[in-house]
C-alpha cells in the first residue's frame, strides 16, 4: 500500500529523524511503499511583530545582559546549511519523502493510507496547524487514517476547547489509534472519548544491527574515553544522570 506518513518536519532533530528512518524500514519491511510528506525550510518574518521583537531583543541582550541575537530569524537562515551539512546527506539518502507546501492541493489517489506519527505529532505547542496532524485536509478521502506512536509530548492538557472539540471529531475518522506514552491513553480517552494503544517508539522496532549497519562505511575518530551526551531539555537530573554513568564506566 502507498503510505503517507506525517511528521514532524525533517530538520535538526536527531530522534525525529531516526524515528522517520525506523518507521519506513519497518513499513517497506511489511511490503508497503512509504513516504513522507515534509515541510520545506522557511523561516518566516512576522511584519507585524518584527519592530516590537527586535526591541525586546535589543533590551533583553544589552539590558539584561543574556545571549540573544537581535536579528534571530537571519541569523537562523544563514547557519541552516552549516547545522544540516550532515544531517541533510542522511535524509537524501536513506529517507523517502517529498516536500508539501499546501496539503490541501494533495489528491486521494495517490495514498492507500495516511499515518500520523511518531514523534509529538500532537503537541499543541509545536504545531501551529494542529487540524493538519488530524488530517482535516483529507477528511472525505476513502483512505485508511493510522497514528503510530504519536505523542502529546505532555500529560497536560494544551488544545482549546474549539480544538479538543474539532480534533476529536477528526480521530473519529481514524482506523486505529496509537500513542508513544501511558499518558497519551489516558488523555485520548479523557478528551477524545478514544482507547488507544500503547505501542513502541518506532526506533525501538529495529535492531541493534540495523543501526550499525548505517555507520558501518562511515570514516570518523572514536574517542574510546569519551561520553557524547545529547538532550533535548537541560534538566538537573539529565547532568546528575551524565555524571553517575562517566564515573561508572570511566569515561
Amino acid at each position: 500500500m502507498r503510505i503517507g506518513i506525517l511528521t514532524h518536519p525533517l530538520r535538526l532533530n536527531y530522534g525525529g529523524l531516526l524515528q522517520n528512518y525506523a518507521l519506513q524500514i519497518i513499513l517497506k519491511r511489511l511490503g508497503h511503499t512509504p513516504i513522507t510528506l515534509d515541510i520545506p525550510f522557511k523561516i518566516e518574518v512576522n511584519r507585524k511583530t518584527f519592530l516590537l521583537d527586535v526591541i525586546k531583543r535589543i533590551y533583553r541582550r544589552y539590558i539584561l545582559h543574556l545571549p540573544v541575537y537581535i536579528f534571530e530569524e537571519w541569523r537562523y537562515n544563514r547557519l541552516y546549511p552549516v547545522m544540516m551539512q550532515n544531517l541533510q546527506p542522511f535524509i537524501d539518502k536513506y529517507i523517502d519523502k517529498i516536500e508539501i507546501k499546501d496539503f490541501n492541493k494533495l489528491q486521494n489517489e495517490d495514498f492507500d493510507v495516511l499515518l500520523v506519527g511518531s514523534d509529538q505529532v500532537w503537541r499543541r505547542k509545536y504545531m501551529p496547524d494542529i487540524y493538519k496532524e488530524y488530517l482535516k485536509f483529507a477528511e472525505t478521502w476513502n483512505v485508511k487514517r493510522i497514528s503510530y506512536a504519536a505523542s502529546f509530548g505532555t500529560e497536560e492538557w494544551e488544545y482549546s476547547n474549539e480544538e479538543t472539540i474539532e480534533c476529536k471529531r477528526l480521530l473519529q475518522k481514524f482506523n486505529a489509534v496509537s500513542v508513544r506514552e501511558k499518558s497519551g491513553v489516558a488523555l485520548c480517552n479523557s478528551y477524545f472519548g478514544i482507547k488507544a494503544m500503547w505501542v513502541l517508539d518506532p526506533t525501538m522496532l529495529l535492531k541493534r544491527e540495523d543501526y550499525i549497519a548505517l555507520f558501518k562505511e562511515t570514516s570518523f575518530k572514536i574517542d574510546k574515553g569519551g561520553l557524547l551526551t545529547y538532550f533535548l531539555d537541560e534538566r538537573p537530573e539529565n547532568a546528575i544522570l551524565t555524571n553517575i554513568i562517566s564515573k561508572e564506566k570511566n569515561l
